[in-house]
Order: C-alpha cells, then sequence, then structure tokens
C-alpha cells in the first residue's frame, strides 16, 4: 500500500536544526534564569510556600515577569535575504510568504506588490510539488536567475520551416541581419545555425551580445566551407588516382597482351620448325628439277 504522505521539506529542515541545537538552547535559557535572579537577596525570599494558593500565585508571577522581559528586550532589526528567483532583497517573513510562491510559478511581481501578509511555511514547498507539469518543468530552469533581464525576456527562435519560399527564407535571414548570398541548402544550413546559437545562448549563465553570434556563424561558416572545399578536392584526388590507375590498367593490359603473342609465336615456330624445314627442303628441290633441261628426242 502507498502512502500518501508527502515529505514537508522545510519543516524537516526546522526539526533537524531544533535536533542539532537543542542542547545549546537549554544551556542559553539556563543561563539566562540564572543571570535573571538577584545573587543579593535574602536567604528568606528563597524559601517559597508550597500550598496550592501561593504556588499558583507564584507561577503567575514567574510567567508575567519572563513575558515582561521578553517584550521589553530591543528587537533585533530583521535580516535581508536574497530571492533565490528574482534576486530581490527583502526579510525572512516576506521571502517565506506568497512572494516565493509568486516567483516559482514565473508570475513577475513589482516591488509594490510584495506581500507581507503570512502563508503556511510550507505552501512554497507544496504548491512547487502540486504545480502542473509544464509550470514544474519551468521552475527548475535555474537558467533565468543568473541571467541578465533584458536577455531572459528575449524569446525563442522557433525552428525553421523548409517548405518556407526562398524569398521569405531571405527575409528572414535580413531580419536577423545574416547574409542572404549563396544557395538555398546554404542559406538553410545558415538559419539553422544562428537559430541553434541564439536558443542556446538564451540558455546561457554568461550570454553574449547578438554581434558576436553572427561573428561565430561567420567563422563557422567559413570553416564549413573550407571542408568542403578539401572534401572536394579529396574526392578530384581520388577520381584521378582511379583514373590514372585505370589507364595503367589498359596500358598493362595491353603489354600483357603482346608479350603473349610473341611468346605464342615464338612457340608456335619452334613446334612446327621441323615441319617447315620439311616444306622448304622440298620447294628447294622442286625448283632443282625444274632448273633442268628436258631431254630431246632423237
Amino acid at each position: 500500500m502507498v502512502s500518501g504522505l508527502r515529505k514537508v521539506l522545510l519543516l524537516d529542515g526546522i526539526v533537524s536544526w531544533f535536533t542539532e541545537h537543542r542542547a545549546e538552547l537549554i544551556g542559553k535559557v539556563k543561563k539566562a534564569d540564572h543571570v535573571s535572579r538577584d545573587p543579593h537577596t535574602d536567604e528568606a525570599n528563597d524559601i517559597i510556600d508550597l500550598t496550592d494558593e501561593h504556588f499558583h500565585k507564584y507561577n503567575q508571577q514567574e510567567l508575567e515577569v519572563k513575558s515582561r522581559r521578553i517584550s521589553d528586550s530591543p528587537k533585533e532589526p530583521d535580516t535581508l535575504v536574497e530571492c533565490p528567483v528574482c534576486s530581490r532583497f527583502m526579510t525572512t517573513h516576506e521571502l517565506q510568504s506568497s512572494h516565493l510562491d509568486i516567483c516559482l510559478r514565473g508570475e513577475t511581481i513589482d516591488d509594490s506588490q510584495i506581500s507581507t501578509e503570512s502563508s503556511p511555511a510550507t505552501g512554497m514547498i507544496s504548491s512547487f510539488f502540486n504545480s502542473p507539469r509544464k509550470k514544474r518543468k519551468k521552475m527548475q530552469d535555474p537558467s533565468h536567475q543568473l541571467q541578465p533581464k533584458q536577455v531572459s525576456e528575449r524569446q525563442r527562435i522557433p525552428n525553421l520551416d523548409t517548405m518556407m519560399s526562398t524569398v521569405k527564407l531571405r527575409e528572414k535571414l535580413a531580419g536577423f541581419n545574416l547574409p542572404t548570398g549563396g544557395t538555398r541548402q546554404q542559406m538553410e544550413a545558415r538559419m539553422k545555425e544562428y537559430i541553434n546559437l541564439y536558443n542556446a545562448n538564451l540558455d546561457s549563465i554568461s550570454p553574449v551580445d547578438e554581434v558576436v553570434l553572427v561573428n561565430r556563424l561567420h567563422k563557422w561558416e567559413l570553416l564549413l566551407t573550407q571542408s568542403q572545399h578539401r572534401l572536394a578536392e579529396k574526392k578530384r584526388e581520388e577520381e584521378e588516382q582511379r583514373r590514372q590507375g585505370d589507364d595503367e590498367s589498359d596500358e598493362e593490359v595491353k603489354r600483357e597482351a603482346t608479350r603473349k603473342s610473341k611468346r605464342e609465336m615464338r612457340e608456335w615456330r619452334q613446334k612446327y620448325r621441323s615441319t617447315y624445314h620439311n616444306l622448304i627442303q622440298k620447294a628447294k628441290n622442286n625448283m632443282k628439277d625444274s632448273a633442268k633441261p628436258e631431254p630431246t628426242d632423237k
């Protein structure tokens, strides 16, 4: 069974503090009571009648003396504390009243609207944990607590609509004092990068001016252009090497074919050398026979 009880952080802190300083507080109370007594009183005055009537009167007198002593003691001035949300200085009573709840809800409050009416000490804690999820997420973002007011009041730039026409895209770039040249792809990349820089600057603890953002965008674009040039140059070199390799391979194929052809011709001649020799001898003999004169009839 899940308990529905919630831990009250402020009350838990008070109990922890009291437990830690209990002995010290008791010692101070005893010391104050000892000092308040007159050391030169007669011993007769120390004798107290313990009957019911006198005991009741004695207790009443003691309570009146203690209450008078507390009321007559000089009141210490209230210490000013700083609000962790709006960084304004006020008393602890004002901070723990409705002021902190208003700041945690993200509402703007003037100095004249700071309420001094007391509210339950657990209000600021319970309202924080019982607030809706969206409001709680806004409360837990501490970036606005440390930023200048003019930066924290700026609106975030929405993401770029890629369906936007080129004319409107150029107008949007010009509205932020950004270059409007280049291709459609370059303009979209430029706008997207500036949106990232601008929104990140709003969340930064140390925000910078928009001129610095434009300079950062310019450096980013130069680095992007250089990297694209290096990539294109590398592709050209690879293409050239591949083409040279293809040419070299073609030449090698041709040379190999020539060597193979010569080798085959040499092997063929060696194989049929004797046949050629016989044919040559027959041809020579035939030529000799044809050169002899024919015998005449007598």
